[in-house]
């Protein structure tokens, strides 16, 4: 009964996560690596839970020991370069870009080698991949609806030739996008005909860039 309790909560805490952030479990490495973590969380609310009272307070203690260590020990590694403001959150979150003091902002490669970065669109939080071979922003159909637009009522007039083939896309006018200090608004895109594992920025955002350089696994953007 314990366990169950403890299960439930995780996942209640994993549809909250899932609300905040739609986009956090696209891939198959990101859905693998949540269902280690919420089989791994339930065994030990469970354990937590089927703890004796004083044992449970002194394991707490022990919680804690453990986790100020590992926060010491990521804040060491996070600022070994210097202090900045988003350090700390660039390196526990990838996608988050880490902003320097001149107001650019670098973004590192995941495991694919691609650069992914959130970004707020229409005031929705919207995970983009940096493509450089899409001339344009594009959104994925449920990106699109969470920005506001309805895909049902858009023109997919514009032809696009991909990977994949050639798919269909609507052009809309997003009311503003934002990432860290880069704002723009009234900025061209475009709805994508069929579903996207992520939305892609292509080069109609880099161009309204002052500029942008890739070097290693870093991208650093200059707004």
């Amino acid at each position: 009964m314990r366990f169950a309790i403890a299960a439930l909560g995780v996942l209640a805490l994993i549809l909250l996560l899932k609300w905040q952030f739609p986009y956090a479990a696209n891939s198959e490495h990101d859905q693998m690596h949540m269902v280690y973590l919420v089989m791994l969380l339930a065994l030990i609310g469970g354990g937590i839970l089927h703890m004796r009272r004083h044992e449970l307070w002194q394991n707490m203690k022990y919680a804690i020991i453990w986790l100020a260590a590992i926060l010491l020990l990521v804040l060491g590694y996070s600022f070994r370069d210097g202090l900045t403001n988003n350090r700390l959150m660039a390196e526990l979150v990838p996608h988050r870009a880490n902003m320097a003091g001149d107001g650019s902002m670098s973004i590192r490669s995941r495991e694919d080698g691609h650069f992914y970065i959130e970004a707020k669109v229409n005031n929705a939080a919207v995970l983009f991949m940096v493509d450089t071979g899409a001339s344009d922003i594009v959104l994925s159909p449920d990106d699109a609806k969470r920005a506001g637009l309805e895909p049902e009522t858009l023109n997919f007039s514009r032809t696009y030739q991909t990977a994949n083939g050639i798919v269909k896309g609507a052009p809309v006018k997003l009311a503003s996008l934002r990432i860290g200090t880069i704002q723009m608004r009234d900025i061209p895109a475009s709805v994508n005909g069929a579903g996207m594992s992520y939305s892609l920025l292509g080069m109609r955002f880099l161009q309204e860039l002052r500029s942008y350089k890739v070097e290693g696994n870093t991208l650093t953007l200059v707004p």
